[in-house]
């Protein structure tokens, strides 16, 4: 009877564990219109782990669509801390052309570049200094 109660909360404690630490959700961080607002950038994020990177995930939506369609995902090392407009992220526009620039604290910065007019015409680079 004992060792039947002992199993039973051994594998209740890894099924916490597994739902706190593997799981994750994304959460909404930010989203911004083009200057015509025919496409909109949204931007979600997951939590780090103690001090890992945090995943972000980029997605667009045109006006008339009902779903957002994922971009691409990337990373920001900030050493687990939260993500402040302005100075971790920002979204700026030039007529349907949308920059992304991300910095962490532990990077230097990430720039990903957005033709929506032409969705394949993604780009990323990384400034090598921090």
């Amino acid at each position: 009877m004992k060792f039947s109660f002992l199993l039973l909360v051994i594998l209740a404690l890894l099924s916490v564990i597994y739902i706190l630490l593997l799981s994750s959700s994304e959460k909404f961080l930010t989203s911004s219109f083009c200057v015509q607002s025919s496409c909109e950038i949204i931007i979600n994020y997951e939590d780090a782990f103690l001090f890992g990177p945090q995943e972000i995930h980029i997605y667009y939506k045109f006006k008339n669509d009902l779903l957002k369609q994922k971009l691409l995902d990337t990373e920001i090392n900030n050493d687990g801390a939260d993500l402040l407009p302005g100075i971790n992220y920002s979204i700026n526009w030039n007529k349907t052309v949308g920059t992304i620039t991300f910095k962490g604290e532990e990077q230097g910065y990430q720039y990903i570049t957005i033709d929506t007019k032409n969705k394949s015409t993604i780009k990323k680079y990384e400034d090598v200094y921090k």
